[in-house]
């Protein structure tokens, strides 16, 4: 019998449109239920049931659709930009956290409970665009964010950014000049 290798690949391409279905069902399902019984107590455990289950084909279908734009789209300038964010993923990580709870923690603006989902979703846009920027800019200049810089001295006992150098081209690109 000849094995079948999906070539790297988490799921077959064929399988995502099933992934997606399948995960957005479960977890809608979930909600119709709390949403039917007005987010009532007894009816949350079947709805996590449901929404839990619909949550791992829908990460597999996510991550996939992620992984397939992100190398189909490797070279365009928003792939890069959002790729920057992940150089300083600890300085954004713990930004994120910082700016959460002063302006939702009862040490800052207290804003816990009085914002609508829309107005949530809208700062979590904004502020990730912002990070996405400042990032950006900071990979300009230097090769490392600052929390990651102190964490590699910590460790290494090498506390610079390091000025950023140009890299090597890639296959099939031209040298910068």
């Amino acid at each position: 019998m000849r094995e079948r290798r999906f070539r790297g690949r988490a799921a077959p391409p064929r399988a995502l449109p099933l992934l997606w279905g399948f995960g957005l069902a479960l977890s809608g399902a979930g909600l119709a239920v709390q949403w039917a019984w007005s987010f009532a107590p007894r009816a949350w455990l079947f709805a996590q049931v449901l929404h839990e289950l619909g949550a791992v084909p829908l990460a597999i279908a996510i991550g996939h659709t992620v992984v397939r734009l992100a190398s189909r789209f490797a070279g365009a300038t928003l792939t890069r930009a959002i790729a920057s964010l992940g150089g300083v993923a600890f300085t954004a990580y713990l930004m994120q956290s910082i700016a959460g709870t002063w302006v939702f923690g009862g040490h800052g603006l207290g804003a816990f409970g009085t914002w609508s989902r829309s107005e949530l979703l809208l700062a979590a846009l904004i502020f990730w665009t912002l990070q996405v920027l400042l990032a950006t800019l900071w990979l300009r200049h230097f090769g490392r964010g600052p929390l990651e810089a102190l964490w590699r001295g910590l460790v290494h006992n090498d506390y610079s950014l390091r000025p950023r150098v140009a890299r090597a081209p890639h296959l099939g690109e031209s040298a910068p000049a």
